[in-house]
């Protein structure tokens, strides 16, 4: 039988968790070494918070439906403005 999961919004009051999961990948691949972690980790809450606040980042958590306080995966989108570009619509 397969688990049913839930899909919602990050909301400010994720940004630790979201975090933690961006510091721990920088990590893994080898760009934040391990002495570092704990401080990478604190400035990414504090700007993951503000974005978050602002409407500048949007993120995406998913849990089990039997456990929604257990996140097991997420996505998330930086949303920047840009200069128009020459060849592209306006």
């Amino acid at each position: 039988m397969s688990e049913a999961f839930h899909v919602r919004l990050a909301t400010p009051a994720d940004a630790d968790m979201i975090a933690r999961h961006r510091a721990r990948m920088f990590r893994d691949m080898g760009d934040v070494p391990p002495e570092l972690f704990d401080e990478f980790r604190a400035k990414a809450k504090v700007a993951i918070e503000k974005m978050l606040a602002r409407g500048e980042y949007v993120g995406w958590l998913a849990s089990p439906d039997s456990a929604p306080d257990n996140i097991i995966g997420g996505a998330g989108l930086q949303l920047q403005r840009a200069l128009p570009r020459p060849f592209t619509s306006l």
